[in-house]
């Protein structure tokens, strides 16, 4: 009976002890399931990256705030970080969210669009761990706070070029949405642009003082057209799709902005000054990764990818091999680092 008694209380022991192990195995195999979720491509990483967006607009907009979620998408797939977003952010709210990602253990939180850089900077200080990064601004606050600027200067700059060397009437035009520096500086660096290429060129500048009155902006395009304007750009997100249609019904050429704009209307939009919003959201998480990496101002132009012209599409066989030679001139230029457009203007950021 004690023979019996000593096997049956060690067959016990035996299986408990490979419960045990069964369930510390199981454990271990969700663990390494979840981690090698967060971890994503990054099989390396010990930490999971997380990413917050904050937006002024819908994701589904069409242009400003389209641009950054996709941006937001990039950095999700590229680096395997677990990413949120709040889209059409009311100005009342934008501490609370803020304060809501920073004390949910995000890395990074951007703000999308200088209108957000007070905001960041009041609540940066309760979350010093935490990068907050603010986009169309250059406002900078240790140790935690940096601003992300697509160089829209230059892509105004080029934009101006293009419309100087295509135009015939040597009258060209400009319509912009918000009075912002982001909007602003592309429209002084289309002025500087065409001026460049030509001097004496006329160039009609106007701003909305919106980014939805598509009415306003086709008014203002036709009077610009109205006043020999053979060439008119917009940089009014969703007001701009009033210029380009002014421009299709009077038969004249238009430039895009911020996105590739050309299938809007294939044989007005000879092309589009491109600020790829997505690249320069990755390219500011590559630099946080860096060893050292300090609060700043990231500027973001043409050797970064975010900045440059879309092709000429229906316009290839249209322009000249001396007109495009001339664009190429000023874009390689650019990227050699021997012309600065911001040496051409008065810009505010």
């Amino acid at each position: 009976m004690k023979k019996l008694l000593s096997v049956l209380l060690i067959l016990m022991l035996t299986a408990a002890l490979f419960a045990g192990c069964a369930g510390s195995g199981d454990a271990g195999s969700d663990a390494g399931s979840d981690a090698g979720s967060d971890a994503g491509s990054d099989a390396g990483s010990e930490e999971h990256l997380k990413v917050a967006l904050i937006l002024p607009g819908p994701i589904n907009d069409g242009g400003w705030s389209a641009s950054a979620y996709a941006g937001l998408m990039m950095i999700e797939e590229d680096f395997g970080a677990e990413v949120a977003y709040n889209e059409s952010t009311p100005i009342s709210d934008y501490d609370e969210v803020f304060r809501m990602y920073a004390s949910s253990g995000f890395d990074i939180i951007f703000g999308h669009g200088g209108e957000f850089g007070d905001s960041a900077m009041r609540v940066a200080p309760e979350f010093p761990d935490v990068t907050f990064a603010v986009t169309s601004t250059n406002i900078v606050q240790e140790p935690n706070v940096s601003s992300i600027q697509n160089d829209n200067a230059t892509q105004g700059f080029l934009q101006g070029v293009v419309a100087a060397v295509i135009s015939e009437t040597q009258v060209v035009g400009a319509v912009g949405g918000m009075n912002i520096p982001s909007i602003s500086d592309s429209i002084v660096g289309y002025e500087a642009g065409a001026k460049y290429i030509n001097p004496d060129i006329k160039v009609l500048t106007t701003m909305t003082g919106d980014f939805e009155d598509a009415a306003k902006a086709k008014e203002i395009a036709t009077s610009m057209i109205n006043q020999g304007a053979d060439v008119v750009m917009q940089n009014a997100d969703h007001a701009g799709m009033g210029v380009i249609e002014a421009a299709t019904e009077a038969g004249v050429y238009a430039i895009g902005s911020i996105g590739d704009q050309a299938e809007l209307a294939p044989q007005t939009v000879v092309t589009s000054g491109i600020a790829e919003m997505p690249v320069a959201f990755e390219a500011f998480v590559k630099k946080w990764m860096e060893p050292g990496f300090k609060a700043g101002n990231y500027m973001m132009s043409v050797n970064e990818g975010v900045i440059y012209l879309a092709p000429f599409y229906e316009f290839e066989d249209k322009l000249t091999d001396e007109q495009k030679a001339k664009i190429k001139e000023v874009e390689d230029a650019i990227k050699a680092g021997t012309l600065n457009a911001r040496e051409y203007g008065d810009f505010q950021m």
